[in-house]
């Protein structure tokens, strides 16, 4: 549960407030017969009363606009978002970093596979502290995003060709990767260097003459 920034952990050991709340809803009034507890870090309210709670549907929920180095243990519970974090894998849990901040990735809201360690992702989730431990919880396969970077490269395998070329058919061949435009012009020199017009040799660029 969350005010947007910080929030608590509303835990029942006896699974009856499990279909009480959804998504979503808004809590309201005074709940009497609770406790406030810290438990390893998380700030968690037992032992609530659902009929102690007015509650609402309708809303909103949106990312908190706290960066990673400035989450604590008091924002348990909201909803964060961060982007291009580098994973990485120790003794079999996923962890995402900015560089300076790492977020366990944790899996108690949705189960979310494998990641792959040196990639790149964008994450959103609900944040939790445990211990020092700061953790985010994946709601579901949406809140998970691959960054593929895309590297534009071009390659010649030459940019000269001697006549006769020995044991070359006289072809340029020019690859291109990841690139959305290719413009590029084709100039012939004679043996002097001065430019010449061959029309009988055909440049071919993006398949056109």
């Amino acid at each position: 549960v969350t005010d947007g920034t910080n929030g608590f952990v509303i835990f029942d050991s006896n699974g009856g407030l499990n279909n009480t709340y959804a998504v979503g809803n808004i809590l309201s009034g005074t709940a009497v017969s609770c406790k406030l507890q810290l438990f390893n870090g998380l700030v968690e309210i037992t032992e609530l009363d659902a009929t102690d709670l007015t509650i609402t549907a309708g809303g909103t929920i949106s990312a908190a606009n706290i960066t990673m180095a400035d989450l604590t243990g008091v924002n348990t519970g909201a909803l964060v978002s961060y982007t291009n974090l580098t994973c990485t894998i120790t003794s079999g849990k996923y962890y995402l970093s900015d560089g300076p901040t790492t977020l366990q990735v944790y899996n108690a809201l949705y189960a979310f596979g494998a990641l792959e360690d040196g990639k790149t992702y964008n994450i959103t989730g609900i944040y939790q502290q445990y211990n020092t431990t700061k953790e985010i919880l994946p709601r579901s396969a949406d809140d998970i995003e691959e960054v593929v970077i895309l590297v534009p490269s071009i390659t010649l395998s030459t940019n000269t060709i001697e006549a006769p070329a020995e044991g070359e058919d006289g072809t340029i061949t020019v690859t291109y990767e990841n690139i959305t435009e290719v413009n590029a012009d084709v100039y012939f020199f004679d043996a002097e260097g001065a430019a010449a017009t061959y029309d009988w040799i055909i440049a071919d660029i993006n398949d056109e003459n």
